[in-house]
């Protein structure tokens, strides 16, 4: 198992299973990975919180729960699933307690230094 992949296990992600999906190529699953880190959807979903956009933060949160899903990328992924599901009810009471979560997220999985 190559460093990337390791690290990626001990942040908590579903690596076997984000393996079979990506045919056991760790470097496709890395590099998509990468790409993850730089889906507009994260800043856009800040943003439309911030603005009370909340048709439009579903829409990007339910994107980034596909991409998350993909990755196998289980802590951040229930922290965006918790979001998604409070715009889904339609209940903003705790909405931007919920963005700092994933934001939170973010930071802890940078701290694994997978880039």
């Amino acid at each position: 198992m190559k460093p990337f992949t390791k690290k990626l296990a001990a942040y908590g992600a579903d690596v076997s299973t984000a393996l079979e999906r990506f045919l056991d190529d760790e470097d496709l699953l890395e590099n998509c990975f990468m790409l993850m880190l730089e889906d507009e959807n994260f800043l856009l979903l800040k943003e439309q919180i911030r603005n009370e956009d909340y048709d439009a933060a579903f829409n990007s949160a339910h994107a980034l729960k596909g991409v998350l899903s993909n990755l196998e990328l289980t802590p951040l992924l229930m922290e965006v699933n918790v979001l998604l599901e409070s715009l889904r009810a339609k209940d903003y009471s705790q909405i931007k307690e919920q963005q700092q979560k994933i934001e939170e997220e973010l930071e802890r999985l940078e701290m694994y230094d997978l880039k």
